[in-house]
């Protein structure tokens, strides 16, 4: 048995021809050190420096191409811009109005009304025809759909959802009476008579008579205020029935009525005054109203005057009339009376009334029938 040290030397051994073998193989050569030779001679960059530097050479020879021999002519800037051309007229189209459809009648009746000169006071009894139960309602309330707005002695008026209106009457002959819904322009000679274009005859006392306040000509005409970029213009007229009241004073549809008097209409305060104007004018006077009609001015001229018919009023009020201080014109009050009677007598020279017609068959009927028997 060998001794476990010739393994330690044949380590070493291996270890020490590993480590020449690497440090020949990893031997660099050292350079050889080669001596410099100075040469006294001047060089070529010495000679090309001592020269005078040619710029212009080395602005053609630029790298970059931006050198230009000549400069450009300046350039005179034109500052004057020409004008604008105006836009095009283009039509502009107006959407057709949406029509709103009509609502069926209430089912209500108005039983009653409690009316005083304060209208927040002012109370009517609706009764709904379905529950039959009746209900008391003030200004602003609502009515099923609709709200309340005004409240009269003899009727209500109320707005609907969609801008509907509707009245509510307490009895059917305060409907014949209501000057609105008459339709037949002969009806309103006694208040208003035209003379030529846009020139009037009107009787204030009896126009008085149906629109006894400022609530009611505005309802009459359904006036509300118009605006035009946001500022009151005047009062706008509503949609008027043709043979109304307001058609036969030459007013039409969605008039604007922007003075009265040469009083503007634009506010509240400015229409109260015109108001108070107007109740101070009598018989012979002029009221002048200056409205827009279809975008164009227009003037009506209503001259006070009596319209009333002589042969319509009694005796006794045209004796008090003649007993007036002043000019009269026309025939006295006993020329009047003898032309009633006159009127009375001679009633048999016309052609038989119908009722005469009536009373003659029946009595011819009468006489056939006695002949017959």
């Amino acid at each position: 048995m060998r001794h476990p040290l010739w393994l330690v030397n044949a380590t070493l051994l291996v270890v020490l021809s590993a480590a020449f073998v690497f440090v020949f193989l990893s031997n660099q050569r050292v350079p050889q050190i080669v001596p410099l030779m100075v040469n006294n001679a001047p060089s070529s960059i010495q000679q090309k420096t001592s020269r005078a530097i040619d710029l212009e050479q080395i602005y053609e020879n630029d790298l970059f191409n931006t050198y230009t021999k000549t400069f450009p002519a300046p350039v005179e800037q034109n500052y004057t811009h020409p004008m604008p051309q105006p836009p095009t007229h283009s039509q502009v189209s107006v959407p057709e109005e949406a029509k709103q459809p009509f609502l069926p009648p209430l089912e209500v009746t108005l039983k009653g009304i409690l009316y005083v000169d304060d209208d927040s006071s002012n109370c009517a009894l609706i009764a709904d025809n379905k529950t039959h139960v009746e209900t008391s309602y003030k200004i602003g309330e609502k009515v099923e759909d609709a709200q309340l707005i005004r409240i009269f002695a003899n009727r209500v008026i109320l707005i609907r959802s969609n801008g509907q209106q509707e009245t509510l009457y307490v009895n059917e002959t305060d409907i014949e009476k209501d000057p609105v819904f008459v339709e037949h322009e002969h009806q309103w000679s006694h208040i208003i008579k035209n003379i030529n274009e846009n020139k009037y005859f009107l009787d204030h006392q009896a126009f008085g008579g149906i629109c006894k306040n400022l609530a009611r000509f505005i309802d009459m005409f359904d006036l509300t205020t118009v605006y035009k970029e946001s500022k009151s213009i005047g009062c706008k007229v509503g949609k008027i029935s043709s043979h109304s009241l307001g058609a036969a004073m030459g007013i039409e549809s969605y008039d604007i009525i922007t003075s009265i008097n040469n009083l503007s209409t634009k506010t509240t305060d400015e229409r109260y005054k015109i108001y108070e104007d107007l109740l101070t004018k009598n018989y012979g006077d002029e009221i002048t109203v200056t409205l827009m009609h279809n975008n164009q001015e227009k003037i009506i001229t209503y001259t006070l005057h009596d319209l009333k018919d002589p042969i319509d009023e009694p005796l006794e009020v045209l004796q008090k009339a003649d007993l007036l201080s002043g000019i009269h014109i026309g025939p006295s009050a006993e020329e009047i009376e003898e032309e009633h009677l006159e009127i009375l007598k001679g009633q048999y020279k016309f052609a038989p009334t119908q009722q005469e017609l009536k009373i003659k068959e029946k009595m011819n009927m009468l006489k056939e029938s006695t002949t017959n028997g």
